[in-house]
Formats: structure tokens, C-alpha cells, sequence
């Protein structure tokens, strides 16, 4: 999935809500999972769009490429509680 003006806007709008969202993602060996998570930032970077956030089954902050994106979805569930401090390329949360 090619990132498009509507995946990045429904990411930063779950980003400005705190809402959870659910994505579909194929990672670097092609394995497909659909992940859970806390979307902190989405940032470019010179190797292309990056989404930040909690992993909720990893427990953990993870970073996942835009372009291995099969799916988003925006959940209705709010954060429940933020993992402060969280730190991603520097930043606090």
C-alpha cells in the first residue's frame, strides 16, 4: 500500500485523538500481522514515511514503513492510559 493523503491523514487525526489504530503489516521477510498500537508520530525520513507508536501485543515502541502497510484502521478505543515517558527519535510523549 502506497501511502496515501488518506492514510496519513487518519493517522495523524488518531495521533491528534489518541486513538488506537489497527494495522495490517507486512514486514521485511513478508510476513503479515495485523498489530495494534498507539500512534505516537508519523514522520518522513530519507528512506521514507515512518508511523511510531506502542506496540500493545509487543509492549514495546516500534517503528513500521508506511509502504508495508496493507491496511488502517482508526479504532474507536481511546488510549488507555499513556506509557509516559516515551521517547521516539528523541522526543518525549
Amino acid at each position: 500500500m502506497a501511502l496515501t493523503q488518506e492514510a496519513a491523514q487518519s493517522l495523524v487525526d488518531a495521533i491528534v485523538s489518541r486513538h488506537l489504530v489497527e494495522i495490517t503489516y507486512v514486514d521485511k521477510k513478508g510476513d503479515m500481522t495485523t498489530r495494534t498500537v498507539e500512534p505516537y508520530e508519523l514522520k518522513e525520513t530519507d528512506k521514507g514515511f515512518h508511523f511510531y507508536g506502542w506496540d500493545v501485543s509487543k509492549d514495546a515502541i516500534r517503528s513500521f514503513k508506511m509502504e508495508r502497510f496493507e491496511n488502517i484502521q482508526v479504532l474507536d478505543s481511546l488510549i488507555p492510559s499513556p506509557r509516559f515517558p516515551a521517547k521516539v527519535n528523541g522526543q518525549e510523549y
